[in-house]
């Protein structure tokens, strides 16, 4: 005969395996890029570089790593060089159209918020953010 406590044990530990199995499949599911052709979900920036197709079928855990800042290890010394070159890049970006506002260059905020490669659009490119933004947005 079985023990009631081992059987109930078991029962349980089945229970939560398959449930973890579940959230296993699902978590990856999620994960999983689709290629959405629903213009409702996309923001303009998702429109504009097309990037559902580019990253169809591909794990989002995966490209999300990529995202990560290297260590100041001596063997990932290039990479740490690319980041920082990166950093003073858009720093420099955001700071030359700051200028070009600063001198009432007023179409080019209009052609920046475009997605339309030959056509500026009818509302203008946010010209103000919080100072942390661009450096949190570096940091992506």
């Amino acid at each position: 005969m079985l023990d009631i406590t081992s059987f109930t044990d078991q029962l349980l530990e089945n229970l939560i395996g398959a449930a973890k199995e579940r959230d296993t499949e699902h978590q990856q599911e999620i994960n999983t890029v689709r290629d959405n052709t629903s213009l409702v979900t996309k923001t303009l920036w998702l429109r504009y570089n097309r990037w559902d197709k580019k990253f169809a079928g591909q794990d989002m855990n995966a490209l999300h790593k990529l995202t990560d800042l290297p260590s100041v290890t001596e063997s990932e010394s290039e990479e740490r060089i690319i980041s920082e070159s990166v950093t003073r890049i858009l720093n420099g970006s955001w700071e030359g159209f700051q200028d070009c506002v600063a001198r009432e260059w007023d179409l080019i905020p209009f052609w920046l918020q475009s997605v339309v490669l030959k056509k500026e659009d009818t509302k203008l490119f946010r010209s103000y953010i919080a100072p942390y933004t661009l450096t949190r947005y570096i940091g992506y």
